[in-house]
């Protein structure tokens, strides 16, 4: 991957066989850690549970940047159809862990306990089993990493996929006509005039790759971080509306993708205005947690949804929409800075996010049992 990326070539010829080889063994390892985190989680080991979280965190950050490019090869419609599964992976644990109950009013119990030294009262919070035992949802992931590995192995048959595939990687040996080329000029043109106008593609590029970093950093390490102390004083069922309506939401917004044109300028600058403020809702909320505004009111419930839906949607429009351009530009090259850019912004996020929290601990959550004095 690394010699395709740096070669002169566009990057759209065929795969080869060792960057087959580097996914598969991507799919395998990851199956095969995951299945000692479910032995390690019945055995109740949690210095190995740690270890399998970190080291299946660790690869999974790779993995846009190993099946973006893949992608690359097929029409760009396919895409966005890449992005539909991705925020599906969120979905569906999501839904099923609202079975699990987790999260519930009745997931919580608070115990009261009488101090001995000075006669005071105070709760302590008990977590109750949930619903579905846990091995059931860790099953459930595997499940999905397998059906995963499947629909990649099938992607790969040349009879299922060869009508799918970009026009300039069907030619064997990388034969490009002069219709070919002056068809993928013209659809560049096309799409550098149409988001911003009078400006150089390479310019568009880097800041293209600049607003995907920043977008990544601000709404999954940021917003996920501190979603929990700006929906939660709200109650439960806020939290939980928030989490899942939030995937919902980008899944509709990448199948609505399908239909939409290549927007203008004015259309992108609006939409990351939108994403801005509704980021910087969610932040103020937070910081004054666990006394946030409209706090016990219907309409701060209703409010604080909206704006976690309307981030979560509008960056997912975003994203698409970079995705589509640099894939347009610059082929494997493009679509493979689109996915460091990406995980630039998450780790950058976790850091900052990490101090934040847990470190100078800003935010304060509130408590699971009331205070008594």
């Amino acid at each position: 991957m690394y010699q395709r990326f740096c070669s002169s070539s566009s990057g759209t010829e065929l795969w080869t066989s060792g960057e087959l080889d580097a996914h598969y063994s991507y799919l395998v390892i990851q199956s095969v850690i995951f299945h000692y985190l479910l032995c390690s989680l019945r055995s109740k080991n949690f210095c190995s549970l740690a270890g399998l979280c970190f080291l299946l965190a660790l690869l999974d950050c790779t993995s846009r940047i190993l099946f973006l490019p893949f992608i690359a090869q097929f029409h760009p419609t396919y895409i966005k159809s890449y992005f539909i599964g991705e925020t599906l992976t969120g979905l569906l644990p999501s839904i099923f862990s609202l079975f699990q109950g987790i999260g519930t009013d009745g997931s919580t119990e608070c115990i009261s306990i009488l101090a001995n030294s000075n006669l005071t009262q105070r709760y302590e919070v008990k977590h109750l089993p949930p619903n579905i035992p846990v091995s059931m949802f860790m099953v459930f992931i595997l499940s999905i990493m397998l059906l995963c590995s499947v629909s990649f192995a099938l992607l790969n048959v040349k009879s299922i996929v060869k009508h799918a595939r970009n026009a300039t990687t069907s030619p064997p040996l990388n034969i490009v006509t002069s219709t070919d080329h002056e068809m993928t000029q013209e659809m560049k043109h096309s799409n550098s005039s149409t988001l911003l106008p009078n400006i150089q593609p390479r310019f568009v590029n880097f800041w293209s790759l600049l607003t995907l970093q920043c977008v990544n950093c601000l709404i999954y390490g940021s917003t996920d971080a501190i979603l929990s102390y700006s929906t939660l004083p709200y109650g439960s069922v806020t939290f939980l509306l928030a989490v899942t309506l939030r995937y919902s939401a980008s899944s509709l917004m990448c199948l609505i993708n399908l239909f939409l044109p290549q927007p203008k300028s004015k259309i992108m600058l609006s939409v990351i205005g939108l994403f801005l403020s509704s980021v910087m809702y969610c932040f103020w909320t937070a910081a004054t947690s666990p006394n946030p505004p409209l706090e016990g009111k219907l309409i701060g419930s209703v409010l604080i949804v909206c704006t976690a839906v309307t981030a979560a949607v509008t960056f997912t429009y975003i994203k698409v929409i970079t995705a589509l351009w640099l894939q347009s530009v610059g082929g494997y090259r493009g679509i493979f800075s689109f996915g460091i850019a990406t995980q630039i912004g998450y780790g950058t996020a976790a850091v900052v996010m990490f101090l934040l929290v847990n470190t100078w601990e800003l935010f304060v959550s509130k408590p699971d049992c009331p205070v008594k004095p």
